[in-house]
């Protein structure tokens, strides 16, 4: 999907050695995807995403974060709403048509884990999307 649009990945990782979670693999992935499929979509030809996991005390977090437009500043009170979406790129850019209902998914997925999902608009450009999940320190 990186390739089609023509957006490079790059992951980092600060995480302790000594720490177990525990999660259903699949829905933490499938958070991932829609993450990393919107960051990808809403980043400029030749631009970055960056993928970075750190502990945080008893948290995992996992960043995704775009060099796209941001999230209109309306937008963040809903945007993890059935049916949001945030409006279509005014470029000649083609972007994947979706249901509206990733980051609505997303979020559930994730607080059903007794994480917590969230956004922000960079200073720099673009957008970051986090979510943290619960650790157990061994």
């Amino acid at each position: 999907y990186a390739h089609q649009f023509e957006v490079e990945q790059r992951l980092s990782s600060q995480l302790d050695e000594n720490f177990e979670i525990f999660i259903d693999g699949m829905r933490i992935q499938q958070v991932l995807i829609n993450l990393l499929t919107n960051a990808i979509k809403f980043s400029p030809p030749g631009g970055m995403v960056e993928i970075n996991v750190q502990q945080q005390d008893d948290r995992v977090q996992v960043t995704v974060a775009d060099q796209g437009p941001g999230i209109p500043e309306d937008r963040f009170n809903s945007i993890f709403d059935e049916f949001s979406q945030a409006d279509e790129l005014s470029t000649n850019r083609k972007i994947v048509a979706s249901s509206g209902l990733g980051l609505s998914i997303s979020k559930q997925l994730i607080e059903g884990h007794g994480g917590s999902i969230g956004c922000y608009n960079r200073g720099q450009g673009g957008a970051l999307f986090y979510f943290t999940l619960p650790v157990t320190s061994s």
